[in-house]
């Protein structure tokens, strides 16, 4: 897949802007915001996790039917995981955390938030 200056993948902010006009009609951006970001820090910190997602040899159902498990042991809701289970079926786990990027910016738009960075003389309290 071919990157893009701002170093997404090509194709994967599709999955991301899908899934943000889902949960925009659905009225539920942020409850899905916190849950996608939940997943993609559970595989950061879990290492069976991790190489259960990334590992192509998985098949499909089992996959299919580990994920739901989690998502669902997780309480995550259905547009969550509808959209992790996608992923699960098209083997683009390994990408979740650039749409979760993705899809935290779209969010942020959608809450009229602005990413800022500060720099100060002396450290703030």
């Amino acid at each position: 897949m071919k990157k893009t200056p701002k170093g997404y993948v090509c194709g994967l902010g599709n999955y991301a802007s899908t899934l943000y006009i889902a949960v925009v009609k659905a009225n539920s951006v942020e409850k899905v915001e916190a849950e996608v970001v939940a997943f993609v820090e559970a595989i950061k910190n879990n290492a069976k996790i991790s190489h259960f997602t990334k590992d192509p040899s998985i098949a499909k159902e089992i996959r299919v039917k580990a994920i739901q498990k989690i998502c669902g042991e997780a309480k995550f809701s259905d547009a969550t995981i509808n959209f992790i289970v996608i992923f699960a079926e098209n083997l683009r786990l390994k990408n979740i955390d650039t749409v979760a990027k993705r899809f935290v910016e779209l969010s942020m738009a959608f809450k009229v938030e602005v990413k800022a960075s500060v720099t100060t003389v002396f450290p703030l309290p």
